[in-house]
């Protein structure tokens, strides 16, 4: 997939329910959180999918975000 075709796939998502999911890194993912949202998107056809990104820098606090708020979401990509 490139560039283009994965920023067409989250463009057009409108599923019928809500898939959250939480990015936790200690980086600033641009184009990652690009791909990983249409390939989300790709599996989860009948969700729309909404990435939320953690704090820069901040590794060990995202990850502890993640395990208070997202637990479900992790779960499902889990399986994918």
């Amino acid at each position: 997939m490139e560039l283009f075709e994965a920023l067409q796939t989250v463009s057009k998502a409108r599923g019928q329910q809500e898939l959250s999911v939480f990015l936790a890194s200690g980086f600033t993912a641009l184009h990652f959180s690009t791909f990983l949202t249409a390939h989300l998107q790709i599996a989860y056809p009948n969700q729309t999918v909404v990435l939320e990104h953690g704090l820069f820098g901040d590794l060990p606090g995202n990850i502890e975000r993640i395990s208070n708020r997202h637990a479900l979401a992790l779960e499902r990509v889990n399986t994918i």
